[in-house]
């Protein structure tokens, strides 16, 4: 960013929204010449979920602007749409912050879009099929200018609905952030905070209005309350359901159902960010239908129930297990998340939803956005050809090397090796796998663990770099002729890589190889090869078990011709009783620059290997590997 002052205007309407928001708003704050407008609308201003205006006060800012609402969700629209063409008027920011799929701010987006103000989007390409959100929420994403999405499938959803690759960061959620790095409550402090003592068995329960449910909001309440009353041993903390249709009828049953059982059951209208986020450590399990039994609870370990299709199609990790409305559905659910299995399960699982330096990434690409220069949106369209030229100033990502801001001796380098020529697929690496051209699952892989001034995409093709460019990607070089022939090893395009940084200063200590053939690789693939590195050795290699065995069906020629066990003199006659044996998938190489410049990788003799499953080892060669690949592909996140 340039030394010109800044202004940011940030939207907030719920509890929950600014209590995702409030960390960020603070670290935009503290940046060099720039400055924060708080536009405050919807329930923050309702007496019944107790003037959560007030949190926003109590962490610091001052609201720029007010804009109150009442009556139905299309009054509270139409409300929001006047505030804030009016307030956007008289502040002139030079963008505002939109965070998810509330109808309050698709009207503030509206407004935003007809007074030309950039949008920067958080948590766009999630799904909600149960809730009127979803539409909302797609909706915001067509208006917007800059995308900060939860997760790599979610960005991939915001670009397959136009919008172009390098305007769209996968930064992982806030939320998570937010309960990594804040400072929580005490238990017996909590307790004081709402009157309430937990015990070891004790629910957090919300659940909002599904709109789309077959069931009305009452009778899924009913439900749920029926299905508590089976496990009479645990304390209840009930919250209030957002401000969506028939929400005033789900308080007043939540509140007679508090008043049946006081000693049981509390009810807390907003427990705010720190409280709820504190009493995540305290409860037994989340239960119903809030986006963040999804998206944060998972990070504090303990199970979440989600009940009915208000998150239907949104992402989910292993500790939420799903039910629909019915009070036996609910009841076994219910049963699934207090048994001692799936709690341990819990503990142990990984939130998709979960990145190193969520904030660091979300405020940087705030920051460093030219939204003075994206007057006019292009439609990035997958079918086409790929000629769109990428915007002026990539987001978090340089166009030549600064060398004083990137001299980094303990970085690790990721180098995507890839050829123009591929003759068992013509165009290979940018060939549309799956909607995406093949080169582009690599550099989203990558991107998961390190900023774009680590990642090298070497290549002897225009044509290739020109669809790295138009994905955001910089391309710090082409490589030279004798290195662009058929003949030419992997080892000499990893050596010239290394050389070209070294020349400008730039020394890494390890590299990670991730060859573009690869699509099916993992975040977790190359985290465990990376936690498995150590400076003394050579190499950690990905591999699966090997189909082929020289114990047991792996064949030599002898001496007069006739076939014989390569290995085991014929010991073994049971496949259970061999010997493991492994091959190098190709999807993954940890490797030490000092050993690299020593030998080349098949000299190398201190290698660790990381085994991947063989459903995730396909490694394109042929069109029967891409076939494979793109099935497999499409059965693992049909099952996402």
């Amino acid at each position: 960013m340039n030394c010109k002052q800044m202004k940011i205007a940030i939207a907030t309407s719920t509890r929950a929204d600014w209590g995702l928001l409030s960390p960020l708003a603070k670290s935009l704050s503290d940046q060099p010449n720039v400055s924060i407008d708080i536009i405050a609308t919807n329930m923050h201003y309702a007496e019944e979920y107790g003037y959560t205006w007030k949190e926003i006060v109590a962490d610091g800012f001052s609201i720029s602007a007010e804009v109150p609402t009442h009556g139905t969700p299309a009054e509270i629209m139409s409300q929001t749409l006047i505030g804030f063409s009016q307030s956007l008027k008289k502040l002139s920011p030079d963008c505002i912050v939109i965070l998810g799929d509330r109808f309050e701010m698709l009207a503030a987006a509206s407004a935003a879009a007809l007074e030309r103000v950039p949008i920067v989007h958080i948590a766009g390409g999630a799904i909600s099929e149960g809730a009127f959100d979803d539409s909302f929420r797609h909706a915001i994403t067509k208006l917007s200018t800059l995308h900060l999405t939860e997760t790599e499938e979610y960005r991939n959803r915001v670009i397959q609905l136009g919008e172009q690759p390098q305007r769209v960061i996968n930064t992982g959620a806030i939320g998570v952030y937010n309960l990594k790095s804040l400072t929580l409550m005490p238990k017996e402090e909590l307790e004081r905070s709402i009157d309430f003592s937990l015990t070891e068995k004790s629910f957090l329960v919300t659940l909002h209005p599904a709109t789309l449910d077959r069931l009305s909001p009452l009778q899924q309440l009913e439900n749920l309350i029926d299905a508590l009353n089976r496990f009479p041993d645990y304390k209840i903390l009930f919250t209030h359901p957002n401000n969506d249709t028939d929400n005033e009828i789900l308080i007043s049953r939540i509140n007679e159902f508090r008043d049946s059982q006081p000693h049981r059951v509390c009810v807390v209208p907003s427990l705010g960010r720190i409280r709820y986020l504190s009493a995540l450590k305290y409860v037994t399990a989340v239960v119903g239908n809030s986006s963040s039994g999804l998206t944060e609870v998972p990070s504090a370990g303990i199970p979440t129930l989600d009940i009915g299709v208000r998150q239907q199609g949104r992402t989910a990790g292993e500790s939420v297990c799903h039910c629909d409305s019915s009070v036996e559905a609910i009841v076994n659910g219910l049963a699934v998340i207090t048994s001692e299995d799936f709690i341990s399960k819990a503990k142990k699982s990984r939130n998709p939803y979960e990145q190193p330096d969520t904030l660091k990434k979300m405020v940087d690409a705030i920051i460093s956005f030219p939204f003075e220069d994206v007057a006019i949106k292009k439609f990035y369209d997958f079918g086409k050809s790929l000629d769109v030229k990428p915007i002026s100033a990539p987001i978090t990502m340089k166009n030549h090397i600064d060398e004083e801001a990137f001299n980094d001796d303990d970085s690790t380098l990721f180098v995507i090796p890839a050829r123009g020529g591929s003759k068992g697929i013509p165009g290979k690496n940018i060939k549309l796998f799956a909607g995406k051209p093949l080169i582009c699952y690599s550099i989203d892989c990558a991107r998961q663990f390190v900023d774009d001034r680590h990642i090298c995409l070497t290549t002897d093709s225009e044509e290739i770099i020109n669809v790295a460019k138009e994905y955001g990607l910089d391309v710090p070089f082409i490589r030279p002729a004798e290195l662009a022939s058929d003949t030419s090893g992997t080892y000499e395009v990893l050596l010239h890589a290394v050389k070209f940084y070294a020349d400008r200063g730039i020394h890494y200590k390890r590299m990670v190889l991730l060859q573009p053939t690869s699509p099916l690789r993992t975040y977790e693939d190359v985290k465990m090869c990376l936690d498995k590195y150590t400076e003394d050795i050579d190499m950690v290699v990905s591999v699966k078990e090997a189909s082929t065995n020289p114990y047991y069906n792996a064949y030599e020629v002898d001496e007069e011709g006739f076939l014989m066990i390569s290995k085991g003199e014929g010991r073994y006659t049971r496949r259970q009783d061999v010997p493991k044996v492994w091959e190098y998938n190709g999807a993954v190489y940890v490797i030490n620059i000092e050993s690299l410049k020593r030998c080349s990788l098949g000299e190398f003799k201190r290698r660790r290997m990381s085994e991947m499953p063989a459903r995730r080892s396909v490694d394109l060669d042929t069109r029967m590997d891409w076939d494979i690949a793109e099935a497999i592909y499409k059965s693992l996140q049909s099952n996402q």
